[in-house]
C-alpha cells in the first residue's frame, strides 16, 4: 500500500473533504527495485501533472506512505517483508528531485493518520486501523495523534502469533512463523487454498468462488476471518480503543470473513472492559493510502508554519 501525494497550492487544504485531483496508479510486487519504483514515481507524477495542468512549482509539500518499517525524521524506507527493500532514504532522494519538503510514515499509521482527518474517526480519540492487503499491519491513534512506540515502530498487529500448530503455521517475511500477515494476508488466503484444493488463484478470485458458493473458499475466508479475530482481540484488550478500522484490499471481501471474525473476537476480550467499541471498514475506501499521503504532507505543512495538529 505504497503511496505518494504531492499537495499543491490551488487547492484549499482543510481537514474535510480531502480533494484528490488525479490518481496514477503502478503495482508494487514483491521483486520490485528502488530503481523502478524511483522510475514509477517519475511517470506517475509527469502523468499527474500533464493531467491536472500543474507543475513543480504549485507542489507545497509531497507525503509518501511506507508499506513496511519508516524512519519519519531521517526519512528512511527501513525495512519492508513483502519487497525485501530496505534502508531506502526515500525522503532524501524525493526532496533533492522535487525541491519539496517529504514527509513519510509507515503506511498503516498514515491510513489512521487520515481516517482521523477525513475519514470515519474525526470524532474518536483512540482507535486502531488495520489493513490486511499483501501484509497485515495496525496503526495506533491514541489522544487524536499516531502512536509510534519506543522506537517508532508501534501497533505491528501482523506480527502476532495467531496459529502455532506447525501443520498450519506458514512462515512469514520476519522470519517467524503463524504470524497474523502469514496466515490472513492476501497471498496467505491464495496459499490455503492451494493447500486445500490445489488450485492457483488469486485472493479477489477465491473471494468471487466464495460468493458464488464454494465451500472451499467459504472455509479459507472463515478462517481469515478467525485469524484476524485473534489478533484484533488481544489489540483490543491491550488499547480498549473506541473504534477498529479495517482497510486493505482483502477488506473489500468483509462480509465473507466477519461472522467469524466477530465471533472470535467475543470469545477472546474481555467483554466487561470492552462493551462499546465499533469495527467498521474505512470511509476511505480504495484512497485510504492516497489519502494518507496527503494527511502526512498537510499534517507536516502545519509542524513547519507552527501549527501542529
Amino acid at each position: 500500500m505504497a503511496a505518494l501525494c504531492l499537495v499543491d497550492t490551488k487547492t484549499h487544504w482543510t481537514d474535510n473533504p480531502l480533494c484528490l485531483l488525479q490518481k496514477s496508479h503502478r503495482p508494487l510486487a514483491p521483486t520490485t527495485t528502488t530503481d523502478e519504483l524511483l522510475r514509477w514515481v517519475e511517470e506517475a507524477v509527469g502523468e499527474v501533472f500533464d493531467a491536472t495542468h500543474l507543475s513543480q512549482c504549485d507542489i507545497q509539500a509531497i507525503g509518501v506512505t511506507i508499506p513496511g518499517l519508516a524512519e519519519p525524521i531521517s526519512g528512511t524506507w527501513v525495512y519492508a517483508c513483502f519487497s525485501g527493500i530496505s534502508n531506502f532514504p526515500i525522503a532524501q532522494i524525493l526532496a533533492g528531485k522535487y525541491d519539496k519538503p517529504v514527509f513519510i510514515e509507515n503506511d498503516v499509521n498514515a491510513c489512521a493518520l487520515a481516517e482521523k482527518y477525513f475519514g470515519g474517526c474525526r470524532e474518536v480519540e483512540n482507535f486502531l486501523w488495520v489493513t490486511v492487503s499483501n501484509g497485515v499491519g495496525g496503526g495506533l491513534v491514541l489522544r487524536n495523534d499516531i502512536f509510534s512506540g519506543s522506537f517508532g515502530n508501534a501497533g505491528e498487529i501482523g506480527h502476532f502469533c495467531v496459529e502455532e500448530d506447525e501443520r498450519e503455521a506458514i512462515l512469514c517475511g520476519c522470519g517467524n512463523y503463524g504470524c497474523a500477515e502469514a496466515q490472513a494476508a492476501g497471498p496467505s488466503i491464495a496459499k490455503r487454498f492451494r493447500k486445500l484444493t490445489g488450485q492457483d488463484a488469486t485472493a479477489v478470485e477465491i473471494a468471487g468462488y466464495a460468493k458464488h458458493g464454494s465451500a472451499d473458499a467459504i472455509a479459507v475466508y472463515e478462517k481469515t476471518g478467525y485469524y484476524l479475530g485473534k489478533a484484533i482481540a488481544a489489540s483490543i484488550n491491550l488499547i480498549n480503543p473506541g473504534k477498529v478500522i479495517l482497510g486493505g484490499g482483502v477488506s473489500q471481501s468483509f462480509e465473507l470473513f466477519a461472522p467469524t471474525m466477530y465471533e472470535t473476537i467475543q470469545r477472546q476480550i474481555f467483554r466487561d472492559a470492552n462493551q462499546n467499541f465499533v469495527i467498521e471498514t474505512t470511509q476511505l475506501g480504495a484512497d485510504a493510502a492516497l489519502a494518507g499521503a496527503a494527511a502526512l504532507a498537510i499534517r507536516g505543512l502545519r509542524a513547519i508554519s507552527g501549527r501542529l495538529n
